[in-house]
């Protein structure tokens, strides 16, 4: 996590199995592994977040398995 007067910026690596409905998609049982960042935009002048915006390496259907 990098914590700047722009924001903050958190970097992870999400793994796990799939073993319930998660975005419309059906379980599959596959160990999934994928990066996400997420950003937290700061407002200087309201002094709060601005929301986040999520992006990832890889969709669902895409993410590497092991």
């Amino acid at each position: 996590i990098v914590i700047g007067p722009q924001g903050v910026c958190e970097w992870a690596r999400v793994s796990g199995t799939h073993k319930s409905n998660w975005l419309d998609n059906e379980p599959t049982n596959e160990f999934l592994t994928w990066n996400v960042v997420i950003l937290f935009p700061w407002d200087r002048d309201k002094r709060l977040f601005r929301g986040e915006k999520v992006y990832s390496d890889a969709s669902l259907t895409q993410a590497s398995t092991r």
